[in-house]
């Protein structure tokens, strides 16, 4: 007999954006991993995957709970000059529970 509810979970990597680096001769702007700002495509297509998957096993989406890092950025000026740290946190993932279908 199948279980009444199952889950599955994923979590995604960073995306790229444009990205400040700075150094010893000042800051620039390079397009690299983000670190605010989640790859969206990879959430998309794994929770189109885990929505199929429970369609095709008899199963409807219950819940949906997102998973969320937070992080912290120092924030610094274009002389280099340290003003603190700024904090945010981001949706990586989620959590899908599946309720099975009475028909």
């Amino acid at each position: 007999m199948d279980k009444k509810f199952k889950s599955r979970w994923f979590f995604s990597g960073l995306g790229q954006g444009v990205v400040t680096k700075h150094g010893f001769f000042g800051a620039k702007n390079v397009d690299a991993a983000a670190p605010y700002l989640p790859d969206f495509q990879s959430m998309a297509d794994s929770l189109c995957e885990i929505i199929s998957g429970f369609d095709e096993d008899g199963y409807d989406i219950h819940t949906v709970l997102p998973i969320q890092v937070g992080t912290s950025e120092p924030s610094i000026t274009k002389n280099n000059s340290y003003l603190g740290d700024y904090s945010y946190s981001l949706t990586r993932g989620a959590i899908v529970i599946g309720k099975k279908r009475t028909d």
